[in-house]
């Protein structure tokens, strides 16, 4: 496990949160996986720490899936809260699912507080745009 990751569980643990799953990838890169029941949907955040320990990827797949036909709008909807939001890039997949995503430059020293309020900021926004996204997509 990395360095970075390892924090980050650290500051996991000590706020008592719990996360699903921690993988090293591949290329090395570690991988956590977050739970959240939020008021409006439950997500998963996916957190990719770069084996170089210089950087983290926040990913949240699948905020909601949009049909062929609801794609205009959910891009339109995706460009208005982009323009509306900081913090977390709205946009949407090849397999028609929104993400919410965000990175960030860390350290060992900045790694665990960083991820933690970028996860935070994340699942906050998300819960805020769920019902934009469906109100957009299902209008």
């Amino acid at each position: 496990m990395l360095k970075t990751t390892e924090l980050f569980i650290n500051e996991l643990k000590e706020r008592d949160l719990k996360y699903r799953d921690i993988r090293t990838l591949q290329d090395g890169d570690d991988l956590v996986e977050v739970g959240f029941n939020l008021d409006s949907t439950r997500i998963q955040i996916m957190i990719f720490f770069d084996a170089s320990e210089k950087s983290v990827a926040l990913r949240c797949f699948e905020v909601t899936r949009v049909t062929e036909e609801q794609y205009p709008n959910a891009l339109l909807s995706c460009n208005e809260l982009n323009n509306k939001m900081r913090w977390v890039k709205f946009c949407i997949g090849q397999e028609m699912n929104v993400h919410a995503e965000a990175d960030a430059l860390v350290d060992e020293t900045t790694a665990a507080k960083v991820t933690m309020e970028l996860m935070m900021r994340m699942a906050s926004i998300v819960d805020e745009a769920y019902p934009m996204i469906n109100k957009a997509i299902w209008s």
